[in-house]
């Protein structure tokens, strides 16, 4: 389970991410006929009154008794109820996997940044927010990379995509203004739903072929992953109501 920051928000400047599960059984039963239907490894969220996301990272929270599920069938792109999981549905936080708070001052890396987390069946990576303006995204590979080992289940690791990188474009009078691998403008300011289209992935590539890309891997060297979906992308929320000071 990935939260979804907002840099704006000082609640909400955290990269969460969870193992966690429905504590009911019959709840558990509705989450898993979805996933072995078509929908597949489709996009979920689970929402919940505002909690300290400080108090879940150092395990103070535990458990989100009062949560309601949304999915994103492709008719409806906006989400809706999951039939059964619409309202007051304990879940249970089994395991915090990252926890950071993002500084926006900070630099870009040399390559963009995820973080690779998962089991021995379904590993995803979500993009490591480093630096703002940024952007957020969820995608699940294709195959389990070689260096996803068993030792690694209990937390994520950290993996640099050289070819691509955020370029720090700043005017010296206004900062700061960045393009990520030349396909889009990210910038601070962005209204809510102000992309008419939204931007792609920076790493589905343009040309059509599969995204396969090389990487280096955090202490164990280099390896190649291959994404299989591409299951969250966003930069107006992230980026929403920045303000330079």
């Amino acid at each position: 389970m990935s939260h979804t920051p907002v840099i704006a928000d000082d609640r909400h400047r955290f990269q969460v991410i969870l193992r966690s599960s429905f504590v009911e059984q019959k709840h558990r039963d509705i989450y898993d006929k979805l996933r072995a239907s078509s929908f597949g490894a489709g996009k979920v969220q689970i929402f919940h009154d505002h909690l300290s996301l400080v108090d879940i990272g150092d395990g103070t929270i535990k458990d989100l008794p009062q949560a309601s599920v949304e999915y994103y069938p492709p008719e409806s792109p906006d989400g809706i109820a999951l039939p059964g999981l619409e309202e007051n549905i304990p879940v249970r936080i089994d395991r915090v996997l990252h926890f950071h708070q993002f500084d926006p001052d900070a630099s870009y890396p040399l390559g963009l940044r995820y973080l690779v987390y998962g089991d021995a069946d379904d590993v995803f990576m979500d993009h490591h927010i480093i630096g703002a303006p940024s952007f957020h995204s969820v995608a699940k590979l294709k195959d389990v990379p070689a260096f996803w080992e068993p030792t690694r289940f209990d937390g994520t690791a950290g993996i640099l995509i050289p070819e691509k990188r955020i370029v720090d474009v700043s005017p010296k009078v206004l900062r700061k203004v960045a393009f990520v691998d030349n396909a889009y403008h990210l910038a601070y300011l962005p209204p809510s739903g102000a992309y008419r289209q939204p931007p792609p992935d920076p790493l589905i590539r343009r040309d059509g072929t599969p995204p396969i890309y090389d990487v280096t891997v955090d202490g164990a060297g280099s390896d190649r992953v291959t994404i299989d979906k591409f299951i969250h992308f966003d930069v107006a929320l992230l980026n929403n109501r920045v303000v330079i000071a």
